[in-house]
């Protein structure tokens, strides 16, 4: 299930210069059978991460009603154990459970510890294991590297289209099932609904039932790709995606990688630039950040969303926010913001 642009992007290998120069921050790629032969194709099946990491706790989202919107989904502790037993009978799409989206999934970090756009990122204590087992893609730049997490679930599971505002890059591996992947530029974002004010809800694209039969649609730039076990995906930050699993189980290893990293200047410029803005923002927030148990780290998260959203024409342009970032980081913060 691929289009043509797809498999204009389909390698049979990769190694770091041509990633470098080619891909990053530039272009989305494919990688058939890149763990061909490979330790960690061979053993981390589902029944290896019961074994050794059965007992970790991690948070589950249980989906009810067959949207994909992790964000409406309820959050559930439990063991990884018990979570794999309810992925090998939950089968409908309206109530079923998916390991996704939560620190909790996190088996290693880099050294910093840092996430997207600087944010503190933690491992899960319980896949120690996984994480003394798993190797980088020797194709990467370590100092890219923020993290590497658990995606498990059944031919149920799916996310709705959305892009992360955290500025990272993203290197999916494929290990069991299959699972298809619909990406699309930043600059296709108007077409597909999310909005462009400083307002959260931009977020947020149209509900599906808003495109005609329920059908995200494609433009000349949007990619469909199909992962087979082995195979590795890879698409620059902000690029929007949604993901579908085919199989069951499916199971997969996702990587970020820190492409745009946060610079705190950028907030003072934007305040510089636009203070009547900023404080629209934060009053239309006050109540979130007041009930937030901590309200220093809400307003951060705050202006995360706020940076990409804010420079909405520039979110359109990939390159071009990627060399505005580069700008502002020789750029001291105007006087009175440092």
């Amino acid at each position: 299930m691929t289009t043509a642009r797809s498999d204009a992007l389909i390698l049979e290998a990769i190694d770091g210069p041509t990633f470098q120069t080619r891909f990053r921050n530039r272009s989305p790629m494919l990688v058939r059978s890149y763990l061909r032969g490979s330790a960690l194709l061979r053993r981390w099946t589902v029944k290896h991460l019961e074994d050794v990491a059965g007992h970790a706790q991690v948070d589950v989202l249980h989906f009810q009603e067959g949207s994909g919107d992790f964000g409406q989904a309820a959050v559930q502790p439990m063991a990884l154990g018990e979570f794999i037993k309810l992925n090998e009978s939950c089968l409908d799409r309206a109530d079923h459970y998916y390991l996704f989206n939560e620190q909790t999934n996190i088996f290693t970090t880099s050294a910093t510890g840092r996430g997207g756009w600087g944010a503190p990122t933690s491992e899960n204590p319980g896949f120690s294991r996984l994480k003394a087992e798993f190797q980088l893609p020797a194709f990467l730049n370590e100092q890219d590297f923020t993290w590497a997490s658990i995606i498990l679930g059944n031919s149920a599971s799916r996310t709705r289209l959305h892009f992360d505002v955290g500025g990272e890059g993203k290197v999916m591996l494929q290990l069991m099932g299959r699972k298809v992947v619909r990406l699309w530029p930043p600059r296709d974002a108007a077409m597909l609904g999310f909005g462009n004010s400083g307002d959260r809800t931009s977020l947020v694209p149209k509900p599906m039932e808003a495109f005609p039969e329920g059908v995200l649609p494609e433009s000349d730039q949007s990619l469909i790709f199909e992962l087979q076990p082995g195979d590795l995906l890879y698409w620059p930050a902000h690029w929007l995606h949604q993901v579908e699993n085919l199989d069951n189980p499916t199971l997969a290893v996702i990587i970020g990688l820190d492409e745009i990293p946060f610079n705190p200047s950028v907030f003072a410029q934007i305040a510089s630039y636009a203070p009547w803005s900023v404080r629209r923002f934060l009053c239309a927030n006050a109540e979130a950040i007041q009930s937030a148990e901590d309200p220093a780290e809400e307003i951060h998260q705050l202006f995360v969303e706020y940076q990409a959203l804010l420079f909405d024409d520039r979110l359109r342009d990939h390159d071009s926010l990627v060399e505005w970032y580069a700008a502002q980081a020789d750029q001291s913060p105007p006087e009175g913001f440092a």
